[in-house]
């Protein structure tokens, strides 16, 4: 579940946003290590939308999925991190996890 580690701290903070959660949960699903399918990944996120709107974090959240959605190799860690660490660094921020190691 290599490719889904980092977005595994989020998934209480998911919202719907501009970005398909279906969308995103299909690419990741595809990624050779790819432990969760599909309708997991939905349900895992959908589960976490209202945690997200009730820490007052939807903005912060919407903004990394849709820096997720923009990565052109979803199945890379490194990408991802390399990609969207501002963006998971707002999310930490505003839910109160502080994540300060900036990616190697």
């Amino acid at each position: 579940m290599k490719n889904l580690c980092f977005l595994s701290l989020m998934l209480v903070l998911s919202a719907c946003g501009s970005v398909s959660t279906e969308d995103l949960c299909s690419r990741l699903a595809e990624c050779a290590d790819a432990d969760t399918t599909q309708a997991e990944c939905v349900s895992e996120l959908n589960e976490g939308a209202t945690d997200a709107e009730q820490a007052g974090c939807t903005s912060e959240y919407d903004d990394y999925l849709s820096c997720v959605d923009g990565v052109d190799n979803v199945c890379s860690q490194d990408e991802i991190e390399a990609a969207c660490f501002a963006e998971a660094l707002a999310v930490f921020g505003c839910i109160g996890v502080v994540e300060d190691d900036q990616p190697g």
